[in-house]
């Protein structure tokens, strides 16, 4: 659950840190996502998948830029956390290790979140086009950007749109239009 300030709240089976708890525990009752709070990132959207969440960044703005503390988030920035055994999560990540916080997917963005930066311009992903939507399957992930669909994850049977399961599944595809 996404709440109108932007705090996310999980719970369930809590297996490969799919809730973003920094742990497996399940969880009973709806809890807040404390991660998000400590790097001060506020949800817009999300989708849930079998076994991994995938969120999208509300901009916010805390202290001045260039100067300690300063950092700007620029909305549809997406972040995933949970199971990354088929590369569903669209980490540049090879290992499959799964991920028990939200992660932004850009890895320079997400290398300097607890910094000050200045990520107004988005994100160098995408062709650097906002996310404004996000779709999550089983053992896949889909993003709308700049009016084009992008998939990451297994693709065995035809999941990600494409012809034949990318080179890299941990590295999201543009999706070609085909009628």
């Amino acid at each position: 659950a996404i709440c109108q300030g932007g705090h996310v709240y999980t719970w369930g089976h809590g297996e490969n840190g799919k809730l973003g708890h920094q742990d497996n525990n399940d969880k009973k009752l709806p809890t807040k996502v404390s991660a998000l709070l400590e790097k001060k990132v506020l949800a817009g959207k999300g989708a849930c998948g079998f076994d991994h969440i995938l969120l999208l960044t509300a901009g916010a703005e805390y202290g001045e830029i260039g100067r300690e503390f300063g950092v700007t988030i620029s909305p549809g920035l997406p972040m995933s956390m949970g199971a990354n055994t088929a590369g569903q999560l669209g980490l540049d990540d090879n290992s499959g290790r799964p991920q028990w916080t939200p992660q932004i997917l850009d890895k320079k963005l997400r290398n300097n979140i607890e910094g000050s930066i200045d990520a107004k311009g988005g994100s160098g992903m995408f062709e650097g086009n906002q996310v404004t939507q996000v779709a999550a399957g089983q053992y896949y992930s889909l993003f709308l950007a700049g009016g084009k669909v992008w998939s990451c994850g297994q693709g065995d049977a035809g999941q990600l749109g494409l012809e034949k399961p990318p080179d890299d599944p941990n590295r999201p595809k543009f999706i070609p239009m085909r009628f």
